[in-house]
């Protein structure tokens, strides 16, 4: 197991990657190849994004027309 983090689109878009030792503790009975991990992805990227781009009121402005 390579310890990768991907989406299911078709190419697969890797994300990031499992820390080792956390995934052999896990043990295969919980982690294992196509078993979903529910991870809240969409919180991660928000956050990133707004601390690495944040966005200004005009553009949310212009979004809402």
């Amino acid at each position: 197991m390579d310890c990768s983090v991907a989406t299911s689109d078709d190419p697969p878009v890797v994300l990031g990657q499992m820390p080792v030792a956390w995934v052999e503790a896990m043990g295969p009975k919980v982690l294992r190849p196509g078993r979903l991990l529910k991870f809240v992805v969409q919180e991660i990227l928000f956050q990133y994004l707004a601390r690495t781009k944040p966005t200004s009121i005009e553009e949310l402005i212009a979004a809402g027309r």
